[in-house]
């Protein structure tokens, strides 16, 4: 019997120990700046509405970000093209990866910190680099 008692008041101390814990990381979690998150779902809207401005299909506009490095893929034939079922795909997966935002931010003339939404601050131009057909942006 005083096993089982000792038994139960060890696993009460664990619990309580347990339970200060989360009050503790929730009070400090509390206290931290919110960051800013970048909204997939903005970009690929923005995307869309300029696809729909030129009166593209996705996989014209797949093309199109392709071609944005026509010399570059001339001379990587390895290189897999965009798929524009993929490009379409975008919205409902509400993710992308960055080889893909790249291409589309760099087609929108657009910074990934436009898409951010949040406490933003202003860091001054953020401008992607130019780059030409005989480059990507990484």
């Amino acid at each position: 019997m005083t096993h089982l008692l000792g038994a139960f008041i060890a696993t009460c101390q664990r619990t309580l120990k347990r339970q200060r814990r989360r009050r503790l990381l929730r009070r400090r979690l509390a206290r931290m700046p919110r960051l800013p998150v970048f909204d997939c779902g903005a970009l690929f809207d923005a995307l869309d509405a300029q696809r729909r401005d030129l009166e593209l299909g996705w996989y014209e506009l797949a093309e199109e970000l392709w071609q944005q490095s026509s010399d570059l893929n001339a001379q990587r034939s390895r290189d897999h093209p965009l798929c524009g079922g993929a490009v379409q795909r975008l919205q409902e997966r509400g993710a992308t990866s960055c080889q893909y935002a790249l291409f589309m931010l760099r087609w929108l003339h657009r910074a990934p910190e436009d898409f951010l939404t949040g406490p933003v601050l202003d860091v001054g131009d953020v401008r992607l680099p130019v780059a030409g057909t005989d480059s990507r942006l990484r």
